[in-house]
């Protein structure tokens, strides 16, 4: 399977202090497009229940499936997540990420206001495509209707077999962005690990 996220806006760098906020945000940036893919997808949308073959038994499998993934925040707020690689499914992915970002040639690894280097600024993005591991990383506020669950790509980025990055400059006009801002375009690349045991017809 094949397809790509999009992303644009703020990415900090990683530094000595984490940044779970901006793991979220980016993190419920994600999530309509993957549920987009559950939804629209031939083979995911039978299996999750939003096709036409779709039943009751498969949409309670897969709110069995977020269970399995809940968080809860500091303020003690229950949020589920709904990966879609997982290692049950013994399913990793490669990444082939295109990085636009306005500046001159060079400037990859300024650190500061600029925006931060590029390693710890893709360190927070791969961090947000994960399922949050620790209460830290939940957003303290109550998990609305609409974000249960909240749709990620990983489980865990360990699952992340191989990247590529390439870097370019964001030409568009200036406008309502922020001057530090990002566009991104993620090449997701499904890979089975067991033929024996992964649903290979899916993947």
């Amino acid at each position: 399977m094949e397809f790509r996220l999009i992303y644009s806006g703020r990415l900090p760098a990683e530094t000595d202090k984490p940044r779970p906020e901006a793991k979220h945000a980016i993190r419920k940036h994600f999530s309509p497009q993957i549920l987009n893919l559950w939804s629209e997808h031939p083979l995911l949308s039978w299996r999750g229940g939003f096709g036409e073959a779709g039943t009751e038994r498969a949409i309670i499998e897969m709110d069995e499936i977020a269970n399995k993934f809940k968080q809860i925040s500091r303020s003690n707020h229950i949020w589920k997540f709904l990966p879609l690689i997982r290692r049950e499914d013994f399913v990793s992915c490669e990444l082939d990420i295109l990085f636009l970002r306005r500046g001159g040639p060079g400037g990859l690894i300024k650190r500061g206001s600029g925006g931060g280097d590029l390693d710890n600024r893709i360190k927070v993005l791969f961090d947000a495509l994960r399922i949050p591991d620790a209460s830290q990383e939940v957003d303290d506020r109550e998990q609305q209707s609409d974000e249960d669950p909240l749709y990620c790509l990983l489980e865990n980025d360990e699952l992340i077999d191989r990247f590529r990055v390439t870097t370019d400059r964001l030409l568009t006009p200036l406008g309502t962005d922020h001057i530090n801002d990002v566009h991104i375009v993620i090449h997701v690349k499904t890979q089975v690990l067991n033929f024996k045991r992964a649903d290979v017809s899916l993947w």
